[in-house]
């Protein structure tokens, strides 16, 4: 038989004295416990906190109150703890006193244990953003010596592009010297050249002046024979106007004679047509004149006699 089968047997009686005396034992030993932790109370100066801590508070609630220092979370032993201790045990003396049962106790413990749990989870999330710190403070360091690498590699290409530009920079001094002297050579060459030119073009200048006085010479000497010429080239043209004007009066009398000619030889063709018409015609009525005995033409009247002996010559 088990003991709860063996409790369960037990009269009700025994079982609430038994109940009284384990409720009196219990508080028997948290009166001796209340009373050194008021003595400790008394000797450390603790300081008195609200009975308002026996019930449950969200982290946000507890760290507005400043209830807990920094180092409560720890478990590290302060007078705010012992004070806590002591307000707790005073209370469940009093429960255990008055009503003879521990439910606020049990109920202070579940609020007890949410409190931790909550402690926990803050303590975790902690952590987890301590890793997310770590890991930004290890990018945070690799940023900065990535950084460093790429100032000190700007920093050699930027030297290597001053050494390269100084070399070309030199090179181009040398470029610009040799130009220059090639330029001062060709502005000696072309001062020489314009010399030389200015020369040449003073004289033909002069021999053009030359040629300009023989030309006014000329011209004048070919103005006067065109004078002469255009003097005898007006008198051929007077008379070739008048050779025109009697060309155009021989020409009139000639067209004239011509439109004669034309007209005389229209006539004798017309007149030579009516002719052949007149005679075609005449010709006609003759031969109608004939067939029809017209006229003079007309058939006399034979005798009698002369028929018959006609007739009878005709038949032998």
């Amino acid at each position: 038989m088990s003991t709860e089968d063996q409790f369960q047997n037990v009269p009700q009686s025994e079982q609430h004295t038994s109940q009284d005396l384990s409720t009196e034992m219990c508080i028997s030993v948290l009166q001796e416990m209340v009373d050194l932790l008021l003595i400790l109370k008394s000797i450390g100066h603790w300081p008195d906190i609200d009975s308002d801590i026996l019930e449950y508070d969200t982290l946000e609630q507890r760290f507005k109150k400043e209830i807990y220092q920094h180092g409560n979370a720890s478990g590290s032993l302060c007078p705010q703890n012992f004070s806590f201790i002591t307000l707790f045990c005073t209370n469940l003396l009093e429960e255990l006193k008055c009503e003879r049962i521990y439910l606020k106790f049990s109920n202070l413990i579940t609020t007890i244990q949410k409190m931790q749990l909550d402690e926990e989870l803050l303590l975790s999330e902690t952590c987890k953003k301590e890793v997310y710190v770590k890991k930004l403070q290890n990018f945070y360091i690799q940023s900065e010596i990535k950084i460093n690498y790429l100032k000190s590699w700007e920093n050699s290409k930027l030297e290597m592009q001053d050494i390269i530009f100084s070399k070309l920079i030199e090179e181009k001094t040398e470029v610009i010297k040799t130009m220059e002297a090639k330029i001062n050579q060709d502005i000696r060459v072309h001062k020489e050249i314009e010399n030389a030119m200015s020369q040449i073009i003073q004289g033909f200048e002069e021999r053009v002046e030359e040629w300009k006085n023989k030309y006014y010479e000329k011209s004048k000497e070919m103005n006067e024979k065109l004078d002469v010429l255009q003097t005898k080239q007006n008198k051929q043209l007077e008379i070739i106007a008048n050779y025109k004007e009697l060309y155009a009066k021989r020409q009139q009398e000639i067209d004239d004679y011509k439109k004669h000619k034309i007209e005389q030889e229209r006539l004798r063709l017309e007149k030579e047509e009516k002719n052949k018409k007149a005679t075609t015609i005449q010709a006609w009525w003759r031969g109608v004149m004939v067939r029809k005995g017209f006229g003079k033409f007309r058939k006399k009247k034979e005798k009698k006699g002369k028929k018959k002996s006609t007739d009878k010559k005709e038949k032998k």
